[in-house]
Formats: structure tokens, C-alpha cells, sequence
């Protein structure tokens, strides 16, 4: 059975993050390269930014929503368990990350996305409340799920 794709996005690092990094992965190369020589200097920003350029594209993930699944990376919530779902603006996002926080919750967020989404798990055997994603859309994927659900 082929199945239906709701939803689907990519969450990844901002184009700034990735130019952070590598100003401060060439700040390290020039710190050794005038210390030991420029020979060390390239081999060290090579090294740091290829280190820094896997880490941020190991920290991506995807968010996708199929005609039976919400999967968030490699996790999976089957949409029979998906409760009421809501989009969070930045100061509902700020607010649900620290002190209206459940410790029992299922977490994929990053810090530099200010927008997310929460889905309630009903399934009585699990004990997790509900799920926080960060998500750049996350009207768009709450009604994605409201869609996949009926």
C-alpha cells in the first residue's frame, strides 16, 4: 500500500549558524596556523569545519506526516494516538519551553526556530502528555495532522 504524505519538512540550521561556526571554525585555523605554521592552519580549518559541517547536518531533521504516522527524525506517534494538536507563536514556544514545561514530554526543538507545535498523545499505555516539535510552519503541519486524522 503506497501511503499518503500530509506533511513533510526539513528542520536545519539557519544560514547564519552555519556561517557562526565556520568564522569561528577560521579564527581557530588562524590561531594555529600563526602559532605552527600555515600548512596546520588549513589542516585545522578543514578539519573543524568538516567536524562542524557534519554536526549541523546530523542535528536536521525531518518532520513528516503519512497517512498513518507523524514521524519526527526516527520517532513516530501512529495518528490513531494523536490527539489535539496546536501551533505555538514565539511567546507560547518561549513559555512552554521553561516554566510551563512538562518534564514527561517528548522534545525535538531547536534553539534557533522560535515557533513550534504541540500534539497531545491519547494512547493510555504511553506516559508521555504530549509532543513539542519545533517547526518553521507550524499552522501548516497542525492542520496537515487535523487532515491526516480525518
Amino acid at each position: 500500500m503506497i501511503k499518503q504524505i500530509f506533511y513533510r519538512e526539513k528542520v536545519y540550521a539557519p544560514w547564519w549558524i552555519w556561517a557562526l561556526t565556520l568564522s569561528l571554525c577560521a579564527s581557530l585555523a588562524i590561531a594555529f596556523g600563526a602559532a605552527l605554521g600555515l600548512t596546520i592552519g588549513l589542516i585545522t580549518f578543514v578539519a573543524s569545519g568538516a567536524l562542524t559541517c557534519f554536526a549541523l547536518n546530523a542535528s536536521a531533521y525531518v518532520i513528516n506526516i503519512d497517512s498513518e504516522n507523524l514521524w519526527v527524525g526516527n520517532a513516530h506517534l501512529p495518528l490513531e494516538f494523536c490527539g489535539d494538536a496546536s501551533a505555538l507563536d514565539p511567546a507560547q514556544t518561549k513559555q512552554r519551553r521553561g516554566p510551563a514545561a512538562d518534564p514527561a514530554c517528548y522534545l525535538t526543538i531547536r534553539g534557533w526556530i522560535d515557533t513550534a507545535a504541540t500534539i497531545t498523545v491519547t494512547d493510555p499505555l504511553d506516559r508521555t502528555p504530549y509532543w513539542f516539535i519545533s517547526s518553521r510552519n507550524p499552522t501548516r503541519l497542525v492542520e496537515a495532522l487535523s487532515s491526516a486524522r480525518s
